[in-house]
């Protein structure tokens, strides 16, 4: 390896040096933007015939022993060559996350993006870890993309979501808080406040003080920064929206929280209408769904019965805007829902089956939002006594859970919970199985700090009386 390496004229080593910043494969685009375009076709060549590296298809690999090896010889003996690789390494693929994203938002291309972050996967993810990490050295060019990641907050975070385990896209959001202080962008860091306030609650009641202090801080920086948000209508919309959740969710205060919301709405509008001949991409539909939770859950009967209006706006919404979409299946989830908490069971079963559709036409089958999904329609199944498919839909969601989500958290202690309760109800001969399954679910419960969660009392009685 040094022999070959030592025949190479000092532009080739460079070009190889350059390179080894790549974690395996990398097609010519990724290659041109870190080596001299006009030159780069070349280099890839003479590098190929050295078998320094390989060609696969369109894509090019270099072995792992000779990308350590060169990355070794750039630290010592080209060390500024490699921080350059690494720069414009970080530049390309920040530029490809802004441009997959701006297609997320797209009508009908949301699958296309999911494909395209798939295909440049492991290089993608290194650049949101280089963000998470806060290590990006900048530049000129750098600096000004990180400030449109900072300033597309609200379309990148969302479509990374997706895309990432939810580790990796907390340390993300992390990351990009770290840079909306440095720039000194008090709007986005209040958006991204909340969108680490959303996701640290997803995680568990265990993180009740991280998100008690996340909620906090978002809402006396806005407070505290009024005409900021005056000027820029879509952040003032993002917080209220995000305001208006946390009054339902966690102070229950629905009322209050419609007030917020409906606010949030007419903002929403205006902004809209001001931004017809622009892509604009803010999902109204997030905020109606939310009108349509709190009032689903309202004591009112006639106020209850406005949630399937609102649900139906912000599904006719999303399939007007976005069409065969990863929101649209939410929406058919939302739906689905409210069906289910009234009991219309064919209804919810239709529902379910729409929103499981459009992922699977998407190939999107190892999503992981998909298990809450898999959840309600099991137990859909089960209150229509199918207990042979409310099981195998359980098991689809509990193995998704297990593929898709790194580590312990509350959707897979809501599914095993459903699972294990259905096992010991339907399934005498699974009792065994059951005990197990809710020994875990309490081991997990136990580890994220959650006190209650939906039928845990029925999953306690089941196991202390055995």
């Amino acid at each position: 390896m040094k022999i070959a390496f030592e025949k190479l004229d000092e532009s080739l080593q460079h070009a190889l040096v350059c390179l080894s910043v790549f974690d395996r494969f990398f097609t010519k685009d990724a290659a041109e933007a870190l080596l001299c375009k006009v030159n780069c076709a070349n280099y890839l060549t003479k590098l190929k015939k050295s078998s320094l590296i390989q060609k696969q298809g369109n894509r090019f690999l270099m072995h792992l022993l000779i990308r350590g090896y060169a990355r070794q010889i750039g630290e010592i003996k080209f060390p500024q060559i490699l921080a350059l690789g690494e720069q414009r390494f970080i530049e390309h693929y920040l530029s490809q996350i802004l441009r997959n994203a701006n297609k997320y938002w797209g009508r009908d291309t949301c699958m296309e993006s999911f494909h395209l972050f798939n295909e440049e996967r492991i290089n993608l993810e290194a650049t949101l870890r280089v963000v998470g990490q806060q290590k990006i050295r900048c530049c000129r060019a750098s600096k000004e993309l990180l400030e449109d990641v900072v300033a597309q907050c609200q379309q990148v975070a969302p479509y990374i979501e997706y895309c990432v385990p939810f580790k990796m896209y907390d340390d993300f959001l992390e990351g990009l808080l770290h840079l909306s202080r440095l720039q000194k962008k008090i709007t986005k860091e209040v958006e991204i406040l909340c969108l680490l306030f959303h996701e640290s609650r997803k995680h568990g009641e265990g993180d009740t003080q991280k998100s008690k202090d996340l909620i906090k801080q978002a809402i006396e920086l806005h407070d505290d920064n009024l005409p900021c948000f005056d000027e820029d209508g879509l952040s003032e919309v993002f917080y209220l929206s995000h305001y208006g959740r946390y009054l339902s969710q966690d102070r229950n205060e629905r009322e209050e929280s419609q007030t917020f919301l409906e606010k949030a709405i007419s903002i929403c509008e205006k902004e809209a209408a001001k931004h017809l001949e622009h892509n604009f991409t803010f999902d109204k539909g997030k905020i109606l769904s939310q009108m349509g939770h709190n009032a689903k859950l309202h004591k009112d009967g006639v106020k209850r019965e406005a949630a399937v209006r609102y649900y139906s706006e912000a599904l006719n919404f999303r399939l007007a805007r976005y069409g065969k979409h990863l929101l649209t299946a939410f929406s058919y989830k939302e739906m689905a829902d409210y069906f289910l908490y009234i009991e219309e069971l064919g209804k919810a079963d239709e529902n379910y089956k729409k929103a499981l559709a459009i992922l699977e036409n998407m190939d999107v089958k190892e999503q992981k939002e998909k298990v809450p999904i898999y959840k309600n329609f099991g137990i859909c199944y089960q209150k229509r006594k199918d207990f042979v498919r409310s099981r195998e839909i359980f098991q689809l969601g509990r193995s998704v859970a297990d593929n898709t989500i790194e580590g312990n958290h509350k959707w897979k202690v809501w599914i095993n919970t459903y699972l294990a309760l259905l096992l010991h109800k339907e399934y005498p001969d699974k009792e065994r199985e059951a005990r197990i399954i809710s020994a875990e679910v309490f081991l997990m419960g136990k580890e994220l700090g959650m006190k209650k969660w939906p039928e845990k009392e029925a999953l306690e009685t089941f196991y202390k009386n055995q």
